[in-house]
């Protein structure tokens, strides 16, 4: 359907309620043609918030998405000509900004309500000027109650997980210098990054430093059945993210499920929320230890996971707060 078409449709109006997922600008003209007394509802993705150029001072006020190892190989140094155009293209950038941002901010107070990742992310859009939307409790998950998981490995290979992909959010050379100087070289590292490499110059580094440093690792850089991956990671009993803001829930939330102790840094969005609903998750500064990747999750915590991790974001329970929500919607209309 062309973008015209999709115009169109939504101001017809033919809805009670409208369901944007994910919300880049490029759709910022259908949020504008929704009819009033319609409710906008923003299944949040990530990417729309964090990397919002109407958002670049605020949210890098409040974290660091890329750590100081990762800094260097996010952009390509320019040269002469190049370095003179990337400059031009920086102010044209920054003016764009200075004339949209208005209507940006009439697009925040147009939303009735937002369905983030984390719960603890409206924390993050409430400071957001003009804000007003209210917590919506969607989650789109694969996971029921009565699934089976599995236990992570007790014995023989045991991996850690480094990362989900190839992408700089991770983080991986912060990890390494931190794995090497915790002298934690004596396991394998699987690091999956078939997916999210674009970023060749990043790549490449990674790839340099854990042949330099001679790191004994996997490198997955390649798309695999889900049934062979799964029968990797069930080894990866210990998983390291070191993502700051939104970013690789699921695979935080599979790895819970199946009992693999993870280590998150402190700051970021998801240690944040995890261990305020109660998870048994390790702090990166203060917990990544020979001692501690020895020890295996206790049963005990493991069982307690699975259950606050299914309390989450289980279909079941997705269904049950959803159901409220829309119910609670009605009655407000």
């Amino acid at each position: 359907m062309e973008h015209e078409d999709v115009r169109s449709l939504i101001r017809q109006g033919n809805y009670d309620n409208i369901f944007f997922h994910p919300l880049p600008i490029e759709w910022y003209d259908f949020v504008e043609v929704v009819p009033c007394g319609k409710k906008i509802i923003w299944c949040l993705w990530g990417y729309e918030l964090y990397n919002n150029p109407y958002l670049t001072k605020y949210i890098g006020k409040l974290m660091p998405i890329y750590l100081p190892l990762t800094m260097p190989w996010i952009e390509k140094p320019a040269k002469g000509v190049k370095k003179l155009y990337k400059s031009l293209m920086q102010i044209k950038k920054k003016l764009e900004i200075y004339l949209g941002k208005p209507r940006f901010y009439r697009i925040i107070r147009r939303i009735d309500y937002v369905a983030p990742i984390f719960q603890n992310e409206m924390e993050i859009l409430n400071g957001i000027k003009g804000f007003r939307a209210k917590y919506f409790p969607f989650q789109y998950t694969r996971w029921s109650m009565n699934d089976e998981f599995g236990w992570k490995a007790e014995h023989g290979d045991i991996y850690i997980l480094v990362g989900n992909s190839g992408y700089p959010l991770n983080n991986h050379l912060q990890l390494l210098s931190l794995i090497k100087e915790r002298k934690l070289t004596d396991y394998t590292l699987y690091l999956p990054i078939a997916y999210g490499n674009e970023n060749s110059r990043y790549i490449e580094k990674l790839k340099k430093t854990l042949k330099e440093e001679h790191f004994k690792y996997i490198l997955q850089e390649s798309m695999m059945p889900y049934d062979e991956y799964q029968r990797i990671m069930i080894k990866c009993a210990i998983v390291i993210i070191g993502s700051i803001r939104q970013h690789a829930s699921d695979t935080i939330y599979m790895n819970l499920l199946q009992g693999a102790k993870v280590f998150l840094y402190e700051k970021s969005i998801a240690y944040k929320f995890l261990s305020s609903e109660g998870v048994k998750v390790y702090s990166i500064e203060r917990d990544l230890t020979i001692e501690n990747i020895k020890n295996n999750l206790s049963i005990k915590d493991r069982i307690s996971n699975r259950e606050r991790v299914l309390n989450l974001v289980s279909k079941e329970k997705t269904i049950e707060r959803l159901s409220a929500a829309l119910i609670e919607m009605e009655q407000l209309s």
